[in-house]
This record gives structure tokens, sequence and C-alpha cells, in this order.
């Protein structure tokens, strides 16, 4: 099967003859953008075809990485199903006594813990070892803010909820600067009216500062200019920071963005790598147990019980059974050469 470009070339020469009778060198722009046109029309008729190859050679990979890496696949899957069918029993029972804001807050971080656990838990099954690293590092944001607002208690909770009335304000601000540049419909003056008036009543309320990116969180830790590594620190997960910055390499640009990849492993910097692997799993895995298990620990922590406290020891045991697991599947991989699809 030829490659997609090669296809495109034949088939733009085929077509322009067609057209013009003639070379690519005798073209007119009307003639180059019918020719295009029907190019791509022709592509996408063909688009099974031409995908063919890949698909089958993806497949391939995933069977056999499924196969490499199935153990530890199970149990983090495990993981983030006992997370998630645990909360909405718990969420169901709780919600139907007066739960405050924080623990509604809490609730609402853990659900989206649990939705990005899954989103890393696809881009693993796929290969896709960096790009899993990344959704953990949302998932480690999200358990550091559900932490802290746990620490500080309901007056942090209610800042940190009506900050989305700030945020909002913000995004409408700059949707509105680049609407003509979006060709995108620009907000209208009474939403941006809306948006200024509780915008002004939440900095007349709780201060200036409160218009920061973490404003929410500056009355608990009573100074401006907050930073995500401050609420790291307040709650004791700083030490999370190194592999926190690991995972941000791959999310900005960089030059370490170039030079480090897990998927790479050792040959970062040095190959390229233009899709799957079935290296470099043990590190966002490992710490997707680690960050779930904490923010589900917290939040059935909440209002704990008998059935509550065997499922956050069940919990604890599969992260750490997790961890056994993927130290031994990759000192089997480390007597192997890396192969990379």
């Amino acid at each position: 099967m030829k490659s997609i470009i090669d296809f495109i070339d034949d088939e733009f020469e085929k077509t322009l003859v067609d057209i013009i009778g003639g070379s690519s060198s005798d073209i007119s722009m009307e003639d180059f953008n019918k020719t295009r046109e029907k190019v791509i029309v022709t592509m996408l008729e063909n688009a099974d075809e031409l995908l063919s190859d890949s698909r089958c050679s993806k497949a391939g990979f995933l069977q056999r990485h499924g196969t490499l890496w199935k153990d530890s696949i199970n149990i983090l899957e495990l993981v983030i199903n006992i997370s998630t069918d645990a909360v909405i029993r718990y969420s169901d029972k709780c919600l139907s006594e007066d739960a405050d804001i924080t623990f509604h807050v809490i609730r609402q971080l853990h659900a989206k813990a649990c939705v990005v656990a899954r989103e890393l838990l696809c881009l693993v099954k796929g290969g896709l070892a960096d790009g899993a690293h990344t959704r953990w590092r949302t998932l480690h944001e999200l358990t550091v803010v559900a932490f802290f607002i746990k620490k500080y208690g309901e007056e942090c909770a209610i800042r940190y909820y009506w900050h989305d009335h700030i945020e909002c304000y913000h995004g409408m601000q700059q949707h509105k600067r680049y609407a003509s540049r979006l060709q995108a419909k620009a907000p209208t003056k009474q939403d941006l009216k809306l948006g200024k008036q509780n915008y002004d009543l939440l900095l007349e309320k709780f201060g200036k500062a409160y218009a920061e990116p973490y404003g929410w969180a500056t009355f608990s830790l009573k100074k401006p200019n907050i930073s995500f590594a401050n609420l790291e620190k307040a709650v004791g997960l700083d030490h999370m920071r190194p592999y926190y910055k690991m995972s941000s390499y791959n999310v900005h640009a960089g030059s370490r963005a170039i030079n480090f990849s897990l998927s790479a492993g050792k040959l970062a910097g040095s190959t390229l790598l233009l899709g799957e692997s079935n290296a470099g799993m043990v590190v966002p895995m490992h710490s997707c147990a680690i960050s779930l298990v904490q923010i589900t620990t917290l939040f059935l922590g909440l209002k704990s019980e008998l059935g509550e406290c065997l499922v956050i020891e069940t919990l604890h045991l599969l992260e750490r059974v997790l961890g056994v697991t993927l130290i031994n599947r990759q000192s089997d991989l480390d007597n192997l050469s890396l192969k990379a699809f």
C-alpha cells in the first residue's frame, strides 16, 4: 500500500491532466484549487483503504501492549472503578442528609478526578505514556485542591466555589478581545455587564486579591500572589513536585520537551518517536493510583463508616500491589530492546 502522501501526489497529477491536459508547470490558481478539491474528495472516498495499513499496525501493537501490561492495567482499572462505585453509593447516602458546601465541592473535585483517571487509563492502554502523565498532572492538581479545601474548611470552600465567576469574567474579556480574529461570536453586552457585576461584587466581598488565579486561597494562607506550589506545600504534597515538573515537560514547549520522553525512554532526544510505545508506563500508572487513592480516601473520610473504611483499605492495598507489579514488569522490560511503533 502506498503512503497517503504518495496517493496525494499521484491523484494530483492524474486529476490535473483531466482538468487542463498538461503538467503542473502550466497550472493557474483556479485550476490548482479545482484539482485540490477533487483530490481531497477522492482521498475521503478512499479513506478506509488508505488508513488500513496503519490501523492494522496499531491493532497489532495494542494487542501486544495490552498483553505486556495486562496485570498492571487490570489493577489500575480496579482502583478507578472502586473509587467511582464507592463514591456513587456514598454520595447518594450523604446527599439525602444535610451536605455542606465543603462536602459538595470535594465531591465535585473527586468526580472530576475519576474522569481524569479514566482518560489517563485510555492513554495508557493506547501506549501513550507521556500523554497519560500529563493527565496525572491534572489529577494531582485536583487532589491538592481537595486536600487544601478540606484543611481550611467552609470559608475556603465558599471562596473556591464562587471564584468560578472571576474565571468566567476573565475568559469573557479575553474572548471579546480576540473574537474577530477567531471569527467567533463575542460575548453579548448583557453577558459582559452581568459578568462585571458578579466580578465587582465578589471583589468587594473578598478583596482585590480574589481576582488572582488562586485568589480564593489568599484568605487561608494570609498572603497574595498564591501559586500552586504554595497549595502543595500547605497540604504536605509538595514531595510530588519533581514528578509534577516532569509531567509539565510534555505540557509546555520548552526545550526539555524535545529531549525528554517516558515513551522513548533512554532513546529520547536521539530518535523521533512518532506514535505509540510500550515503554514508560510505570510513572503515569502508579502516580494515577496514588493520587486517586488519596482523593478518594479524603472524600470517603469526610463522614467515615465501617463500609467506607474497608473500601479505603482495599484501595491502599491495590495501590501498593500495583507499585510492585509495575516494578517487576519494568525489570523484565529493561532486559529487552525498546519497542516503539
